[in-house]
């Protein structure tokens, strides 16, 4: 994950989980930054690998990877949501996915040599499973009662843009399978409603037309049910993915794409949906999106740099012009420059 996308992905998923109502601080952008009544969500975090949001017990878990070197430890940060730090979780090596069961009673960390539990309430290490050797960072979902996660091996962190990544699977009974999908790059997991699995591939130099497929995960086995990539016939238009996001109803696939922008597609067969979002700020390019718990907004993030607004936030539905009625924001959507910082691990 580059930087930009950390600090954006970050923003973008807290910014929508403090609209579905979970009570999140959310504080008003800096006046150099932004115009009065813009708001963005921060915490006291200057970098991460994964993040996990619990709404039912208002926790998040942040995590950092330190993938620079073997010995590195890892780290996950506990905070609520006014913003505390709870607690922090260490662990041997290097940890990367973060994944949460249904009824968010056990943390999934996906380690450099294995998957960990731990109980949510206490925070106490509850077991776990070894794995082969993961060198670039698992993504994690929780799908049909299964976690799914990535694992690529390479010689040299600077490969693993490229390396194949394998997609397995966790079960409940620490037991661990092979997929058998499988490709080149950091494979992207989302879990959405109905036991369904997203997968998204960013662009590397063996994937010239890198592709963003759905997964029925409520059976043993992982069965694809929609798959698109976006070349055209002149070669052009291929995805450039940084980020993705079930809508909670499952009707709505949204994706970043540092390319195209925002991208909205159905969720079933992932066509276009017939309303797009509309275009980001002038030199901003799509870097995260995240919905709201409730399903009513869609906040995106953006790299850009000087004043152009990297976060926005608008109805989730591009047909909507109402917008946020709340905090004076204007009739579209709410803009604002993240106050995020930003770190290179």
């Amino acid at each position: 994950m580059n930087t930009a996308r950390r600090s954006r992905r970050l923003a973008a998923t807290l910014l929508a989980a403090a609209l579905a109502g979970g009570g999140l601080t959310v504080a008003a952008a800096p006046v150099a930054h932004a115009a009065a009544g813009d708001v963005v969500a921060k915490l006291p975090i200057s970098s991460f690998s994964a993040l996990a949001v619990d709404s039912a017990h208002q926790r998040v878990y942040v995590a950092d990877s330190n993938l620079g070197s073997y010995d590195n430890k890892g780290l996950v940060a506990v905070y609520d949501f006014s913003g505390e730090r709870v607690t922090t979780i260490s662990t041997q090596r290097h940890v990367s996915g973060l994944a949460l069961d249904a009824d968010a009673t056990t943390l999934y960390v996906g380690g450099r040599e294995g998957m960990l539990k731990y109980d949510t309430a206490t925070h106490q290490p509850q077991g776990g499973l070894s794995l082969s050797a993961d060198t670039c960072g698992r993504s994690l979902a929780m799908a049909g009662g299964t976690v799914y996660y990535t694992s690529s091996y390479t010689n040299y962190v600077s490969e693993c843009e490229s390396s194949l990544t394998h997609l397995n699977s966790y079960h409940t009974d620490n037991t661990a399978q092979v997929t058998g999908w499988q490709d080149y790059g950091r494979l992207q997991l989302e879990a959405g409603p109905g036991d369904r699995l997203l997968m998204g591939q960013p662009p590397n130099t063996r994937a010239a037309d890198p592709f963003v497929a759905v997964y029925d995960a409520s059976g043993q086995t992982l069965v694809r049910t929609a798959g698109r990539r976006f070349v055209d016939a002149d070669g052009k238009g291929a995805l450039n993915l940084k980020d993705l996001a079930f809508s909670p109803d499952g009707s709505r696939v949204a994706v970043a794409d540092a390319a195209a922008g925002t991208r909205l597609l159905d969720g079933a067969d992932l066509s276009d949906a017939p309303t797009g979002y509309p275009a980001l700020p002038s030199g901003a390019s799509a870097s995260a999106v995240a919905y709201s718990g409730d399903g009513k907004y869609l906040a995106r993030g953006a790299s850009a740099t000087g004043a152009t607004p990297d976060l926005l936030l608008s109805p989730a539905d591009p047909g909507d012009a109402a917008g946020p009625a709340h905090r004076g924001a204007p009739p579209t959507s709410r803009v604002a420059k993240s106050p995020m910082n930003q770190h290179t691990s």
